[in-house]
Formats: structure tokens, sequence, C-alpha cells
């Protein structure tokens, strides 16, 4: 597992009350490989789609574990305190709650934050820091229990406008979301529906899965970690690139490319055409001697 972002928090209602966490992706390829396995544990369809198919059909069994923390917070840089803290730590796996791997990628670093936890493709842990945070925990492994959570791979709404903005995973108890956490997920759905039309219009995935071996590395034997596409028209501009990408390109959709072949390629946005450039061994996908290690 990794840790989860610093955007990892609990998720509120309008009127203050938890129903929800949020696991901040954290630029890791573990973060990328989707989470089909913590679904399948979770009774969760990996193709489900709108409300119905994200929740649970069968109950499942989440793993409880409590232990204390000593960790030294940088308040003041001069003075740093040392504070022993009261946790209560959550996961799907019992092997992660064992003494010597319990605090283990889910430590606190500033005194302000309640929760934190790290996740994957199979795997998740999650750990309170305050009594407010733990009782909702609780609560998370009840819900399990009573086959009553959604869980998905969303965005927070406050960034839904925000093209830079990083996706995380979602846990929230299915009775206790509000109408607009809803419709998000449904309206969200539709609209995963209507880019992978546009993506597939676009015959990009085609062309580079059939260029895979020559862009792929043997340690990894894959040509990408991720390749996510957005709208092109939420995008003002592409770093090193003068211009809007919407007026250099014919396609609606463009992608972040994280590529297993990191000595050579570039992490970024880039527009179908740039990366079909890519297949070529050109464009700004590939790194110029001065970039490479």
């Amino acid at each position: 597992m990794k840790p989860a972002g610093n955007d990892t928090r609990i998720v509120r209602d309008s009127e203050g009350t938890p129903y929800a966490l949020f696991l901040a992706g954290n630029y890791a390829a573990e973060h990328e490989n989707g989470v089909r396995g913590i679904l399948h544990s979770l009774n969760i369809d990996p193709k489900g789609r709108r409300l119905e198919g994200r929740s649970m059909t069968a109950p499942a069994e989440l793993f409880t574990a409590k232990g204390q923390a000593t960790h030294k917070y940088y308040i003041d840089l001069d003075k740093p305190k040392k504070q022993t803290d009261k946790v209560f730590y959550v996961s799907i796996d019992p092997y992660h709650l064992e003494k010597k791997n319990i605090q283990y990628d889910v430590t606190r670093y500033k005194l302000d934050t309640e929760f934190t936890a790290a996740w994957d493709e199979y795997r998740f842990k999650f750990a309170a820091w305050t009594k407010e945070a733990a009782s909702f925990l609780q609560e998370i492994v009840d819900a399990a229990a009573n086959s009553n959570l959604t869980v998905y791979i969303g965005q927070v709404q406050s960034e839904k406008n925000n093209p830079f903005s990083r996706y995380g995973l979602i846990f929230a108890i299915t009775s206790k979301m509000p109408k607009e956490a809803i419709d998000a997920i449904n309206n969200e759905d539709d609209e995963a529906e209507r880019i992978t039309n546009a993506v597939n219009a676009t015959g990009i995935m085609q062309k580079i899965k059939d260029n895979a071996d020559k862009l792929k590395t043997w340690q990894h034997g894959r040509a990408y970690y991720a390749l996510s596409p957005k709208w092109i028209e939420n995008f003002e501009s592409l770093v090193d690139r003068e211009g809007k990408p919407s007026e250099k390109s014919k396609h609606p959709v463009i992608f972040f490319l994280n590529p297993a072949n990191q000595k050579e390629h570039n992490s970024g946005w880039f527009t179908v055409e740039e990366l079909e450039l890519w297949l070529e061994g050109k464009g700004p996908v590939m790194k110029t001697e001065e970039e490479a290690p």
C-alpha cells in the first residue's frame, strides 16, 4: 500500500454530519491501477455503475485494532513537540493491523489531521486520530457488516471544475449519502460514458496498444501506468507549450499520461496528436537529452 495524499479527509454533509471518507491519490502507481480487488472484497461489482452498481450487495468484514502512536510535531521549528495519541485502525486485511505493521503508511504529521489512510488496488487501511474520527470509522465498519457501503473512485465536489485536481478513493455510507452526493455519482458515470465514447472515436487507445512493445520497459511489461482522459475544453494551457490545447487538436479529449518508461518519457497532459507523435518517438512526451537522468 501507499499513503493517501494530503487531501485525505472525512467528508461531511451540509449540516456537518460525516458520511464518507476521501482517500486522495498520491501520484503513485498503486493509486493508478484501479480498485478492482477492493471492490471484490467488499462484494461490489467492479463493472457496476451509478449508485446501485457501486454499492455492496452482501456483507463484508473489516478488521479493527487500537494502538498508541508517538510522533514529534513541528508546531514551532525551534521547539518540536512530541505527542502520544490513541489511534483507532481499520483494515480489509488483519495482517496490516499486526503490531509491527499497524502504523506503517498511515503516520500523522500534523496535529490537526483527524484521519489518515493508505490504499492500493487490493487493500486499504484507515487510522482515526480523534474520538470523532474513531466513532465514524466504527460506523464504516458497521456499514460494511450491513452491506451499506458505496465505494468508488471519484473527485471532491469542490474540485469538480479543476482539470488538475486529483481523483481519490471514496468510502461512503450509502444510507447517509446526501442527494447531491448520489447525483454526483450518477452524473459522473453518465459523463464517463460520454467521454469513453469520445476516446474510442479517436482510436488512440488501439494505436498505443498496437505499439506497446516499443513503449514498454522490460521491468514493467507495460507502456504506461495511467492514461486518463478529460475534456480538452477545460484546459487553458499546457506546461512548456504555447496556446490553448483545444485550438491545436481536432479531438475533444486530452490525456494524462504516466508512462512506464520514466527514463525516456515525460509524464503530463498530452493531446491525441502529441500521443501519436510519442508512438513515433517524437514530440513533448519524449525527454530531451538535457532532461534525461
